[in-house]
């Protein structure tokens, strides 16, 4: 599913762009399977850019905070 939904970046373009809520879910359920011991990805890249894409998501939310 990672590699399908998370990887690709045309279908990542693609949720981020018409359900972007759903995408951000997404993300944060694999990196709680992660933390859970649940799943353990092929590549060491796969947490860090999970991991990244939610540290882009709650900086923008901070940001979109501070502006109004």
């Amino acid at each position: 599913m990672y590699e399908s939904y998370i990887e690709d970046e045309d279908v990542a373009d693609f949720l981020k762009d018409k359900n972007r809520p759903a995408y951000d879910d997404m993300v944060d359920r694999f990196l709680e399977a992660i933390e859970r011991g649940l799943w353990v990805p092929r590549s060491n890249s796969a947490a860090f850019m999970l991991e990244e894409s939610q540290q882009s998501r709650n900086e923008a939310g901070a940001l979109k905070e501070m502006i109004g």
